[in-house]
């Protein structure tokens, strides 16, 4: 019975929500977490993905932009990604990319910026 209750509670602790959380410390030392992977701009600020496994791209420019799934560049430099959590984007040959889901523009208003909580 112990061991049971035992197991329960480790399986619900590595299933929960902050188990999965992403976090990285930015250029003042604090952890900001977020849904999915982190990354930092040119200037040290820490940008999360929206989802758990969504993506965070850096564009050309440096700008780091964020998306529900996963993201390819364009031949022009654009940044698109999948709508759907988690879902795919492939380039074809000629250069245009197909998402699962929706295809939308990968953008900084997407990301998280989360500081933990002490």
């Amino acid at each position: 019975m112990v061991k049971t209750v035992a197991t329960l509670a480790l399986v619900f602790a590595c299933c929960s929500d902050a188990a999965w959380a992403a976090c990285m410390v930015d250029r003042w030392g604090q952890a900001v977490c977020g849904a999915g992977p982190c990354a930092r701009d040119r200037d040290g600020e820490v940008y999360c993905a929206p989802t758990r496994f969504g993506s965070v791209v850096r564009s050309l420019y440096g700008e780091i932009r964020c998306a529900p799934g996963q993201c390819m560049r364009t031949l022009k430099g654009e940044d698109i990604c999948s709508n759907v959590d988690g879902g795919g984007a492939v380039k074809l040959l000629d250069g245009q990319v197909r998402c699962e889901g929706a295809c939308i523009p990968a953008t900084p208003e997407q990301c998280e910026y989360t500081r933990a909580a002490r």
